[in-house]
């Protein structure tokens, strides 16, 4: 269940989100940008190799499952 329509993003959060071609795909990306409309620009930390806005354009908060809030190593 997506929950983005009661979340707010800021620059540097780091999300989960449907890709929006492939909605059976998930991706973690870093937010980049926000609009005033709620869309963002995200961007993959490996930036030679990520699928991100850079090709797929601005997102609609939408596709944005939620917030990473841990990292295990």
């Amino acid at each position: 269940q997506q929950i983005s329509n009661q979340l707010t993003f800021s620059i540097t959060d780091i999300v989960v989100m449907s890709h929006p071609h492939y909605p059976d795909l998930q991706l973690i990306k870093r937010v980049i940008s926000v609009n005033k409309d709620g869309s963002c620009f995200v961007k993959g930390d490996n930036a030679l190799y990520s699928t991100d806005s850079r090709s797929f354009g601005w997102i609609e908060s939408k596709l944005i499952w939620g917030y990473v809030t841990s990292r295990f190593f």
